[in-house]
């Protein structure tokens, strides 16, 4: 049962909240409490001089000069947030408290985990356990952002966050203990469950309203004579449109091949860990600034004239499959929650004096569409990781059974079927203390797993690929590269027009560095190779264009290789790299064109019986296309599954042939399935 507390502006909803934050004599919960707030829509509360943090703390300061307000988010947007609190600007902007005071943190969800876990000190070092508070002081609102596709690193952070509060609480003297999840909905029935593990009693619930437009925004539909018009299509019609104005389209329509007029050029603003395309009419000057959906939200905008927010009914999504029992990318419906994100730009406080158009389909946020729920990552693609990542505070009384439970509630087979599967590989034992899962791994390879598994997106498969021992640095560099690759997904990296190429001339290509020989032994090492490739043409040629606009060709065009997805490679090898190095592992630190000779045989041998021990479950039986049309048998779940397009058609099958002794059959195993739509085939997009 809630108790929420409404109010039609912020400075009320604020006096509220550190009404609560600073319990007043008499009160007999004052060790620490749960709540949240909603509040506007998109990312309009955090940095600006309108940020709830900020007016929370400015609030809490003026009663109390020993209370710590840690604001936790995703990575990005903490570092939006940092950059912006580190200018002398904003700084300037503290006149009315004193700035060195300033008790104002901002972490992303990994930085907070890292925290609470130098916080204490563990049972076996000291008895009865005890708790450190050497970092964070002993008062401290925690607000922290509700990630709205529920990322492992989200729920792990809010549940070590509760039980460090908690136990802090109960065992340090004058503590005091806040956590305030912060939104732009009401809470969520998972938040709330996990509130309740930690603490019986009502959450307090603040409303924040968004700030009313000067103007009412434009709809015009985006189905035009029966079909919906591509985001290429509504660029062209703007570019005839005002041009002395300055626009910016908010786009959530797939627009990674936009085939627009000659007299466009596509530049890359790089902003931080992300990136905006901005597409520009040379003759009028005039500027689109383009977001994409799959791409984290800026803080902040220039304010432009005119506003576009192009929305999309759908929204591809990687879930549990419960046909296959395996992880798909599929376009789904987009969820109530998904829409009401997209509609909320129009909201923003850095448009609100902006012309602001909406193309919207009919009937966008009407009847099923407005209350269709959101797939959670922590329940899908993502289940996997959190379940091993649970498994690094199996020394913490986190009640990890109640956790576990919580989540068991919105997809049972999908926690049944993961934790089946980690225990058959030995990676996850879930009898540890308190019921705590453990990690099932050899000592040795902890320390690896639990550093590298918020690298790779909570993909468990890698990071257990990348703890398993090597024995020489090339092998560490080669599993390191393959990693990026797997996480990126090789679904982004490469297209192939069969019929304007050879397949010795796409192998020619692709043999680059030390895994040249092996492009051919399967769809990870052909992509692998063309990302060297492109990293290698980048240095070689000293071409900083190389990497402009989206996509780069080679071959004459009969090869398509997703620039975007080969700088997320790249950039996440480094943090791999740098990973390792941190743990004391000896990591090449070679450019790609400094790579030198090729693994030898021995060497592709342990990576390959590495990956196929990570991806056991993804393991399949084909047909030699030689003798006719093929599809894979999947073992897992004895369904049947289609190739996409040219998967197979790049590798070399002699050597596929010759370690099947030709019975016509081949074994392997896929790292990525996509499915265009809810009902459609289930394609796999790679074969190694």
């Amino acid at each position: 049962m809630s108790q929420a507390h409404l109010s039609g502006d912020q400075s009320s909803v604020i006096e509220r909240i550190a009404e609560w934050t600073l319990p007043q004599l008499g009160h007999d919960d004052g060790d620490f409490r749960f709540g949240h707030i909603q509040g506007p829509g998109v990312t309009d509360k955090s940095s600006l001089k309108q940020s709830i943090p900020l007016n929370i703390w400015k609030a809490i300061a003026s009663g109390s000069h020993d209370t710590l307000l840690m604001h936790v988010t995703s990575p990005t947007k903490s570092l939006e947030i940092t950059k912006k609190h580190d200018t002398d600007s904003f700084k300037a902007s503290f006149d009315e408290v004193d700035s060195a005071q300033f008790d104002l943190a901002t972490e992303s969800y990994g930085m907070l985990l890292s925290m609470l876990r130098d916080n204490t000190i563990p049972p076996q070092q000291l008895e009865p356990q005890d708790w450190d508070g050497w970092i964070l002081p002993a008062k401290v609102l925690f607000v922290i952002d509700v990630d709205p596709d529920f990322s492992a690193d989200f729920v792990l952070a809010l549940v070590a966050l509760l039980t460090w509060t908690t136990k802090t609480a109960s065992l340090q003297m004058n503590s005091k203990m806040r956590v305030l999840t912060m939104s732009s909905e009401a809470v969520h029935p998972l938040v709330r469950r996990i509130f309740g593990i930690y603490r019986d009693s009502p959450i307090i619930e603040f409303q924040q309203p968004p700030a009313l437009k000067s103007s009412t925004p434009i709809i015009l539909p985006v189905i035009a004579d029966g079909e919906s018009r591509s985001a290429e299509a509504i660029f062209l019609e703007l570019s005839r449109e005002n041009p002395e104005h300055l626009h910016m389209a908010v786009c959530f329509r797939p627009c990674d091949h936009l085939n627009l007029p000659p007299d466009w050029f596509i530049d890359v603003i790089h902003l931080y860990f992300a990136e905006r395309n901005l597409y520009a009419l040379e003759e009028s000057q005039r500027n689109f600034m383009v977001l994409h959906c799959d791409v984290p939200v800026a803080e902040h905008l220039i304010s432009p004239d005119h506003v576009h927010v192009i929305t999309d009914g759908t929204r591809p999504r990687k879930v549990f499959d419960r046909l296959t029992n395996q992880i798909v990318r599929v376009n789904l419906e987009a969820s109530g929650s998904d829409r009401r994100e997209q509609l909320s730009w129009r909201d923003r406080q850095d448009v609100l004096d902006s012309k602001v158009t909406l193309y919207e389909e009919p009937g966008f946020l009407d009847d099923a569409n407005r209350n269709r729920p959101r797939r959670m990552e922590v329940t899908g693609a993502q289940l996997a990781g959190f379940l091993a990542g649970l498994a690094e505070f199996a020394d913490w009384p986190i009640q990890a059974d109640k956790v576990m439970k919580a989540l068991r509630e919105f997809d049972p087979v999908a926690m049944d079927e993961t934790k089946r599967r980690l225990v058959q590989q030995n990676l996850v034992i879930f009898d540890g203390p308190d019921l705590n899962p453990i990690l099932g791994l050899p000592k040795t390879a902890h320390e690896t797993f639990f550093k590298t598994l918020p690298l790779v997106k909570y993909d468990a498969r890698i990071a257990r690929f990348l703890s398993q021992p090597s024995h020489t640095p090339n092998v560490i560099l080669v599993k390191i590269q393959l990693a990026a690759v797997m996480a990126v997904g090789v679904d982004k990296m490469i297209t192939i027009d069969t019929t304007e190429t050879t397949l010795e001339d796409v192998l020619t290509a692709a043999s680059t560095g030390l895994t040249s020989p092996f492009v051919g032994n399967g769809t990870l090492w052909l992509v692998l190779g063309f990302v060297k490739m492109m990293l290698c043409q980048r240095e070689l040629l000293q071409d900083p264009d190389i990497f402009r606009g989206n996509m780069h060709q080679c071959l004459g065009g009969a090869v398509w290789i997703n620039s975007r997805a080969v700088r997320q490679v790249s950039s996440l090898t480094e943090e791999l790299k740098a990973g390792f190095q941190s743990l004391g592992v000896e990591v090449p630190s070679l450019r790609v064109e400094d790579e030198m000779g090729v693994l030898s045989d021995e060497d592709y041998n342990t990576v390959l019986w590495d990956l196929m021990c990570a991806f056991v479950h993804q393991i399949g039986i084909t047909r030699d296309p030689s003798i006719g049309p093929s599809k894979i048998y999947d073992l897992a779940s004895k369904q049947p599954i289609k190739w996409c397009g040219s998967a197979l058609w790049p590798l070399t099958w002699d050597v596929f042939r010759e370690a099947d002794k030709n019975a016509h059959v081949s074994a392997g195993f896929y790292t990525r399935l996509v499915r265009r739509s809810a009902n459609s085939n289930t394609f796999a997009y790679d074969w190694n």
